[in-house]
C-alpha cells in the first residue's frame, strides 16, 4: 500500500464553544393565584382570560350592598357616640358625670370608629385586584355565581420577563460561570 497521506497543519490557540444541553421549564417571574377574601354574588367580571392587567385593576367585584348597609349603620352608631362622649366630656369637667361613666362612653366611640373601619376594609375587599402588572388566567366562573371565602377565582402572570428553570450535570459545574449568557428554544 505504500505511505498514509498526512496533512499538516500548524498549531493555533484559539477558544472553544462549550455547549451543555439540557431540559429546562419556563415559568413567570411572579405569578399569584387569585382568591376571594369575603364570600358573596360575583356582581362584575373586569378583565377577559389572557388578557394584560395592570397591578390595581379591579378584576372582579362581589356584591357589596350588605356591607355597604354595614357601614352606614356604623357610621350613624359612631355620630351617636360621639354625641354621647362630647356631652359627657362636658359635664366631667364639672363633676356631673363619674369617671367610670366617661370611660365606658370614650370605649363605645372607640369601638363605634372600629366598626366604622372594619366596614371600609371589608367594602374593598370586594373588588379582587391585581397585585402586579401580569397577564390574567383563566376563570372557571360568571356573573352571578357565588364564590366562598379562599375559592381560587383567576391567577396572574408577570410575563415579561420569564424564568428558566434547568438543571446541569456535576461534571459540568467548572464550566458555569456567573453572567454567562444562555440560550434556549421551546
Amino acid at each position: 500500500g505504500g505511505p498514509m497521506p498526512v496533512h499538516a497543519v500548524p498549531v493555533m490557540a484559539k477558544d472553544l464553544d462549550v455547549t451543555i444541553d439540557t431540559v429546562g421549564t419556563l415559568s413567570a417571574s411572579e405569578s399569584a393565584e387569585i382568591r376571594a377574601e369575603i364570600a358573596g354574588a360575583v356582581k362584575a367580571v373586569n378583565f377577559s382570560e389572557g388578557q394584560p392587567v395592570v397591578k390595581g385593576d379591579s378584576l372582579i367585584e362581589i356584591d357589596d350592598s350588605l356591607i355597604r348597609a354595614d357601614l352606614m349603620k356604623a357610621e350613624a352608631t359612631y355620630n351617636v357616640r360621639k354625641t354621647t362622649f362630647s356631652r359627657s366630656d362636658k359635664l366631667k369637667s364639672s363633676g356631673y358625670v363619674s369617671n367610670q361613666d366617661w370611660e365606658q362612653s370614650k370605649g363605645n366611640l372607640q369601638e363605634a370608629e372600629a366598626d366604622i373601619q372594619s366596614a371600609r376594609i371589608r367594602l374593598d375587599k370586594t373588588k379582587v385586584r391585581a397585585p402586579f402588572d401580569g397577564q390574567a388566567g383563566l376563570r372557571s366562573f360568571s356573573v352571578g355565581d357565588y364564590v366562598q371565602v379562599g375559592q381560587l377565582l383567576t391567577t396572574v402572570d408577570a410575563v415579561d420577563p420569564v424564568k428558566i428553570t434547568f438543571s446541569v450535570p456535576e461534571k459540568s459545574y467548572g464550566e458555569l460561570k456567573t453572567g454567562q449568557q444562555i440560550s434556549f428554544a421551546v
